[in-house]
């Protein structure tokens, strides 16, 4: 997909095949176990790897656009009316679920928001500004809305 030689594969594979991790929490050293996802927390390459991890994550979130900085995705849509919001958002939030289930990923649900940007006059027969956005089963927090 990306365009690399059997060589490089074979040498990420081997980069990220047979590694072993343990921890030390309060003064006791925990037994070697195997790592069967993810890349070596702290390497230089970990950043990239992940990079190429999620690159195709834009792709698939329907009606909308997403911007992506490390491991944070702002995703932006557009709509006539709250209700209309609402529901592309929902999709939305449908769509990342199902590709971090896909990737065995998680979301942190407590720091996923939403937020409202509008002119003065795009709500003004409207007093209903609230989003309503359910990833996994929680209700997102919405921040306070932003008026341009």
């Amino acid at each position: 997909m990306f365009g690399c030689s059997s060589l490089v594969l074979k040498w990420f594979t081997s980069y990220l095949s047979d590694r072993y991790q343990r921890t030390y929490f309060k003064n006791t050293l925990s037994d070697m176990r195997p790592v069967k996802i993810g890349v070596p927390q702290g390497s230089i390459l970990g950043p990239l790897l992940f990079i190429l991890f999620i690159n195709d994550l834009p792709s698939q979130l329907s009606h909308s656009e997403s911007t992506m900085f490390a491991d944070d995705t702002t995703v932006l849509t557009e709509g006539s009316s709250i209700h209309d919001l609402n529901v592309k958002l929902n999709l939305v939030a449908q769509d990342l679920s199902t590709w971090t289930q896909q990737n065995r990923m998680v979301t942190n649900t407590l720091k996923t928001k939403t937020m409202l940007i509008h002119s003065p006059q795009q709500l003004k027969n409207t007093s209903d500004r609230s989003l309503s956005v359910t990833l996994n089963g929680n209700i997102l927090a919405q921040e306070a809305s932003l008026t341009n």
